[in-house]
């Protein structure tokens, strides 16, 4: 529900655009006929994310080992 509201400021763009959930609906460009165009940067931020967020796992499982 908060994505969506900073999602609708146009002011916040820079910072919306690194959100993961900014790019959830752009699986829709599956059926449309310019194909997965748009499809990248939401995949890009994804596994950003997921590497971020193993990085420190390991960092705080190796802190407390």
């Amino acid at each position: 529900m908060l994505a969506t509201i900073l999602d609708a400021q146009g002011a916040l763009h820079k910072i919306t655009v690194i959100l993961p959930v900014h790019y959830w609906q752009n699986w829709v460009a599956l059926f449309d006929p310019s194909g997965a165009a748009h499809l990248g940067p939401g995949a890009a931020v994804q596994v950003a994310t997921i590497e971020l967020c193993v990085a420190a796992c390991w960092t705080i499982l190796a802190l407390n080992g």
